[in-house]
């Protein structure tokens, strides 16, 4: 059950701000239940430096969540874990899991959880639930605009070790002893799989230095100030007149020459650039921004320093998620565009690429986007996108009118785009950094 909750998020990220553990479990998979693309969101982060690992519920685990979490595992196989004490436990959401997917008894489970979390954050939606733990150990509750959460102590927190471990082993059928479903290790299958299958061949042992080929494209169609954080001199911002053609020069270079879409800039947007970038251009990294619009860092603007060492890091840079006020993505744009453009988008993908099928309705539940088509990666992570995201795009196209549709809503193809680079991200393994994005007046 996907979780979009501002008051679940917020609670998530901000105890670990607070407790600063050192190992975490996440019985559900939260990030994947949030549709996270990274130990991240809304500019809220977990370090790389923390353990983090996960549960399932049995439910099907996207590639990227393999990445983003140490080690995931089935709730099968939870017997693995019983030499683990964590920092700290996440337990949110998990009332409606129990008849669908739990293979232990409750109790047993509840013990479990005493027994291996120094601390145990947990919602109070399961009466039981909570009954239980409060008659076990000290609980406090924690109000949050109108929520509660219990704040659990672990009887872990005096004990070094479960002093009942083999008790809760003897309420595991012998069938669930026996099985070894790490769904890391099949995550990593499926990572080889579509590696293969699009032909990525990142090697990352490749250092990104200020020798390397780097190049961020500000897309812009009118004349702009460049801010004062750039230097051109660098040769690392290029200005890129996006929808040139039949249009008068802004005096930099633009998407209409070569293998271009420049003429269908009114409903592609900025994407008449990120595809002539991947046709036309050859270099070792590459991005893109907005004459209005640029990644930050440490409340300053991108510069070759920072690209080389977040290049060196991490495969993909992407904004920070945005939350809408709606209920879930889908919805979101369906009130704020046309609901059919997106259901069309979706045929698309269950029939061109029906692997990218429940990453795209994962998405879509999720209340998370990011804007602008933005991202910096190497130059062939970059390719494999655009060719993934053009022909879905190039399809749909022939399945929409847009003859009739107001100046705003002709952007449909830029709009969808913003969408899909979600999709694209949560159905790889892609080590994923969000930086906030800031919005200049030019």
């Amino acid at each position: 059950m996907m979780i979009t909750d501002r008051n679940d998020i917020y609670l998530y990220f901000e105890w670990i701000k607070q407790t600063n553990p050192t190992s975490i479990l996440d019985f559900g998979i939260f990030l994947q239940r949030i549709g996270a693309v990274a130990r991240q969101v809304m500019n809220c982060e977990i370090s790389k430096d923390i353990i983090l690992e996960g549960i399932s519920m049995n439910e099907e685990v996207q590639p990227v969540y393999t990445k983003i979490y140490d080690k995931i595992i089935n709730i099968k196989s939870i017997h693995n874990l019983d030499t683990k004490i964590y920092d700290l436990i996440y337990f949110f959401d998990m009332y409606s899991e129990y008849n669908n997917t739990m293979m232990i008894t409750k109790e047993a489970l509840w013990n479990w959880l005493l027994n291996h979390g120094k601390m145990i954050v947990a919602d109070t939606n399961d009466v039981d639930f909570i009954n239980f733990m409060t008659s076990h150990v000290v609980c406090q509750a924690i109000h949050l605009e109108g929520r509660q959460y219990a704040l659990i102590q672990g009887k872990a927190a005096e004990n070094d070790f479960v002093a009942e471990e083999k008790d809760i082993q003897n309420d595991l059928c012998e069938e669930e002893k026996n099985i070894q479903n790490d769904l890391y290790e099949k995550g990593k299958t499926k990572q080889s799989n579509l590696y293969i299958k699009e032909h990525i061949k990142q090697d990352s042992s490749i250092k990104i230095t200020e020798q390397s080929d780097i190049r961020l494209y500000i897309a812009a169609h009118k004349i702009f100030t460049i801010p004062d954080d750039i230097d051109l001199n660098e040769g690392m911002y290029i200005p890129l007149h996006v929808g040139r053609q039949k249009k008068p020069s802004l005096g930099f270079i633009g998407d209409d020459t070569g293998e271009h879409i420049s003429i269908k800039n009114d409903t592609y947007c900025e994407l008449t650039g990120m595809y002539w970038i991947w046709k036309n251009v050859s270099c070792d990294v590459v991005g893109l921004c907005h004459y209005r619009r640029y990644f930050l860092n440490n409340e300053k603007i991108l510069n070759k320093h920072d690209v080389c060492e977040l290049m060196n890091q991490y495969d993909i840079v992407v904004g920070n998620s945005s939350m809408s006020t709606h209920k879930n993505m889908g919805e979101y744009y369906a009130n704020k565009h046309y609901a059919k453009d997106l259901a069309i988008c979706k045929d698309v993908i269950r029939q061109r690429y029906p692997e990218y099928i429940q990453a795209f309705e994962l998405c879509m539940s999720s209340n998370f986007m990011n804007i602008g088509n933005m991202m910096i990666c190497r130059k062939n992570v970059f390719d494999v996108y655009c060719q993934w995201l053009f022909d879905i795009l190039d399809e749909v196209e022939k399945r929409i009118d847009v003859s009739h549709y107001d100046t705003y809503q002709k952007r449909v193809y830029g709009f969808l785009g913003e969408r899909l680079l979600r999709v694209w991200l949560v159905n790889h393994t892609f080590h994923i950094k969000e930086l906030v994005i800031n919005f200049c007046d030019t």
